[in-house]
């Protein structure tokens, strides 16, 4: 598998796995608070789905916000032609989310 093929699947994963925890943490306790959930497995398992969807959307938009914004402000470089790699300054806030947005791409990411 190619380098930046790889990056992208692992980089979904990892969104794809973070969200579901964070969902399934979010709607068992709500489950929990509202009278335990004896019997209600099979009713919650379609809302983590739903909510761990929800997520994913969220924080791909946002990086592609943080991204764009980072562009516009000069704190995204490209190396060489290729756009394989890129260079993000350190002193952008939301360094993590343009960089979680280049790596769903498939590109590399290093600091500045």
């Amino acid at each position: 598998m190619k380098g930046s093929t790889s990056m992208a699947v692992r980089a979904n994963v990892v969104l794809l796995s973070m969200s579901t925890a964070c969902a399934a943490v979010c709607i068992l306790s709500i489950g929990l608070l509202l009278g335990g959930t004896d019997g209600a497995n099979e009713k919650l398992k379609p809302c983590i789905v739903v909510l761990a969807s929800i997520l994913i959307w969220l924080v791909r938009r946002a990086a592609r916000h943080e991204f764009h914004s980072a562009l516009m402000t000069h704190k995204v470089q490209f190396v060489g032609n290729a756009l394989d790699e890129a260079l993000i300054a350190r002193d952008y806030p939301a360094a993590w989310l343009v960089q979680l947005h280049l790596e769903l791409r498939g590109i590399r990411c290093s600091d500045l």
